[in-house]
């Protein structure tokens, strides 16, 4: 079941309409590392494989690598809203 990842860095920003959310399936996810790849200041993969977000809340002028990190996703995990 899809579920909205905790953060755990601050996004640093109290405009929630600007903001827009990562959200990530944990049952599909393999931590395959390519969204840590594409952009790692949002996903890392830990020692033991399981992906940790570090921010959840990507202001909207950055989405782009998120978009780029949902696209190469094999498992089709990741997806952005907002």
């Amino acid at each position: 079941m899809p579920r909205v990842a905790k953060p755990r860095i601050d996004g640093g920003t109290d405009d929630q309409e600007d903001l827009m959310k990562v959200v990530v399936d944990y049952d599909l996810c393999e931590a395959n590392a390519l969204c840590m790849e594409a952009y790692s200041q949002v996903f890392k993969v830990e020692e033991d494989d399981t992906l940790t977000i570090l921010l959840d809340e990507i202001p909207e002028d950055l989405p782009t690598q998120v978009q780029e990190a949902e696209r190469l996703c094999p498992r089709q995990a990741i997806r952005s809203e907002g």
